[in-house]
């Protein structure tokens, strides 16, 4: 029996500056929809033209899980994006044109693994394959504004030619294509929203280098998932913006074979599945230099099956419930020159799963259950100097493990690399 794990991709951001991707990590993964930031153009598309004529870089590091042949072993990853967003013509007449460069684009975040042949390494749909293009334009009218999104990455190989007697021929080609639309647009004085779109596409081919007369060709079948979005920033007093939200992702990636006996029934194996939350978060202006996020989600969930290709593996279900998550981001000026950053995020998640089918050669039936409460906290910098902010995401160890002369305490590293910058942003306005 497969698992599918599903990421809930409950996320959630704060307050109208111009600042980072870092700034939104800081300040907690949940905070991410409920407050207003250059980042969020990746996720509500019509924001660009606010955040035009800007230049930015990003990068960080993070701990990835790097698969071997029977084991597998944490490595480094050191990531970086850079961006530029430009005015077309005076005061943006023709719109604004988002430009960024990254070595590589993550798969969609739906799930893990595919359910199919246990003895075959299932399809990866949210592997990182190389980033070829990343453009977004934005286009400001009275009351209104319009965002188009494009991503596309792709890698390839192919490989033919004669061994012996034999002609032999092999292809892998794995690609994500996303393509978005976002509105932003007015109600009244007090009130204003945003809604996007995104449909994205996985191709995947796997043509293994043999005999041409007894190939197996595993490519796509089911290969599309879609997310809708909306949330409204309320203006309710001087201090306090009321910001609601809703979220709902569905897809369905599955893979098929050419040759029918190559992994006996297994003739197509794939998932698919749903993703549903809601919130409502709160920027409270506490004054001119300290603000207060806050968030409540009462209910996510996200649910995965096989395919209609995949029944031969089993009925099988996986869902994970949130009920509810919780979050607070802190963010002051210390000086004019320097913003102290804090945030945090508390959910709690049930997961069940289901299968009923074949289990080591028998028939039978297991419901599997579990709950959880995990908590996530952070600290961070932001430093203004003239037209540069950068903002830095600060390692939780370094104020206890850098102070070991003054403390006499060294915490625990594990298998981090005890960095004390985990991930910096800047941002250079022209």
């Amino acid at each position: 029996m497969k698992k599918v794990i599903l990421a809930l991709m409950i996320v959630a951001i704060a307050m109208p500056a111009f600042a980072s991707e870092t700034r939104i990590r800081t300040l907690g993964h949940m905070i991410a929809p409920y407050i207003e930031d250059d980042a969020n153009v990746w996720t509500w598309y019509a924001t660009l033209p606010s955040y035009a004529n800007l230049v930015t870089i990003t990068a960080g590091y993070e701990d990835v899980y790097i698969y071997g042949d029977d084991t597998g072993w944490y490595n480094d990853y050191i990531y970086a994006k850079f961006g530029l967003t430009y005015g077309l013509g005076e005061e943006n007449k023709y719109g604004v044109l988002g430009l960024w460069w990254e070595e590589t684009t993550l798969g969609p975040l739906f799930g893990h693994e595919t359910w199919g042949p246990y003895d075959y390494n299932t399809v990866q749909f949210d592997e990182w394959v190389y980033n070829k293009w990343n453009v977004m334009w934005g286009y400001q009218m009275d009351g209104i504004a319009f965002g188009l999104y494009f991503n596309r990455a792709d890698n390839g190989e192919y490989v033919e030619g004669t061994w012996g007697d034999e002609d032999i021929e092999g292809e892998m080609h794995e690609a994500y294509t996303t393509l978005g639309l976002g509105v932003r647009f007015d109600i009244g004085e007090a009130m204003y929203a945003d809604v996007a779109f995104d449909y994205t596409m996985v191709n995947w081919t796997y043509l293994e280098p043999e005999d041409v007369d007894a190939e197996n060709e595993i490519t796509e079948d089911a290969n599309s998932m879609m997310g809708f979005r909306g949330r409204l920033f309320y203006e309710w007093t001087d201090m306090i913006t009321w910001v609601p939200y809703v979220n709902y992702r569905m897809g369905d990636f599955s893979v098929k074979s050419s040759n029918d006996e190559y992994y006996g029934d297994f003739d197509c194996w794939g998932f698919k599945g749903f993703h549903f939350d809601l919130g409502l978060g709160a920027n409270i202006q506490v004054n001119d230099e300290t603000m207060l996020i806050l968030a409540v989600e009462p209910y996510g969930m996200a649910k995965a099956e096989p395919s209609e290709c995949g029944a031969e593996a089993g009925e099988s279900s996986l869902k994970a419930t949130l009920f509810p998550g919780m979050a607070f981001g802190f963010e002051s000026d210390v000086r004019d020159w320097l913003t102290f950053r804090a945030g945090c995020d508390k959910v709690f998640v049930k997961w069940t799963e289901e299968y009923e089918g074949d289990i080591e050669g028998e028939d039978g039936s297991i419901e599997y259950k579990s709950t959880s409460a995990p908590f996530n906290w952070f600290l961070g910098v932001g430093l203004h100097v003239g037209d540069f902010d950068i903002d830095a995401m600060v390692n939780k160890e370094v104020p206890f493990s850098m102070g070991y002369w003054l403390t006499g305490f060294q915490p625990y590293n594990g298998y981090d690399s005890g960095a004390p910058i985990g991930m910096i942003s800047a941002t250079y306005h022209f």
